[in-house]
């Protein structure tokens, strides 16, 4: 997987991550309880190989600091990462931003006129992983998610992981609900369409 996801994002210009998740993406890693975690770090591994390191100007800076300021005063759950890659998005008009993060998408969306500048670029993890799955296959994804049980619940109930009853169309349905729970909360910034398009 550690392939096809920068495939997929390469659709959509050069794929990167913060600078920041490139020092402590591994130890973040090794604190979870991984089945496998040696498979898991080299997986890891081969995944920021394949993204640049995103750093952030200070006109990037300044902007994610005035999102971050502007979020508290509204109670809105923005981290300074998440406000820093929306920053990136907006100075650079990059064509996309994906985050694990649904309540930072709802924050972001909350947050006009800065919703109207970020357009509709920003993708969410289920949206990625219904783009593996057309990629790779749902069969796939759904072993290299289930053989690590500590990595993600929502995408181990997803897969329904541990199940002999599961099927393709179920994870469609699971993965369009949750997207479109988000779409609902989260102004129109949620990418429109397939990733692989």
């Amino acid at each position: 997987m550690s392939k096809a996801l920068p495939d997929i994002l390469g659709r959509h210009g050069a794929p990167g991550a913060l600078g920041l998740v490139h020092l402590i993406a591994e130890s973040q890693l090794l604190r979870m309880d991984l089945a496998q975690p040696d498979s898991a770090k080299d997986e890891l591994r081969r995944l920021l190989a394949n993204l640049k390191k995103l750093e952030p100007e200070e006109v990037e800076i300044t902007l994610a600091a005035e999102l971050t300021a502007l979020a508290q005063e509204r109670d809105l759950p923005l981290d300074t990462g998440e406000a820093q890659l929306a920053a990136i998005l907006i100075t650079r008009g990059l064509s996309l931003l994906i985050t694990g993060d649904k309540r930072a998408i709802a924050a972001l969306g909350e947050l006009h006129p800065i919703t109207q500048e970020i357009g509709s670029r920003v993708a969410c993890l289920e949206q990625v992983i219904e783009a593996l799955c057309s990629n790779i296959g749902a069969d796939e994804a759904r072993s290299a998610i289930c053989r690590e049980p500590g990595a993600d619940r929502t995408m181990r109930l997803v897969f329904s992981c541990g199940r002999e009853d599961w099927s393709p169309e179920n994870l469609e349905e699971a993965l369009r609900s949750y997207i479109g729970d988000l779409r609902r909360n989260a102004a129109g910034l949620l990418f429109e369409g397939s990733l692989l398009a």
